[in-house]
């Protein structure tokens, strides 16, 4: 069995938070893998996380 941890993690010299997963093993609490699941311009705020995570695409105009 695992669990599913995500959590974001902010560059300020780029002004970007980038959204990572991890999933854990719930036996001994210890990290299988982590992933990045998606990211956007700005500082971490829980409802751009929500948005965000699972889209790794980006359009420059």
């Amino acid at each position: 069995m695992s669990k599913r941890v995500v959590y974001p993690v902010y560059s300020e010299s780029l002004d970007i938070t980038v959204i990572f997963q991890d999933i854990v093993d719930k036996n001994n609490n210890k990290v299988r893998y982590t992933n990045i699941v998606g990211f956007y311009y700005g500082k971490p705020v829980i409802n751009l996380i929500e948005k965000y995570e699972g889209k790794l695409q980006v359009a420059f105009d």
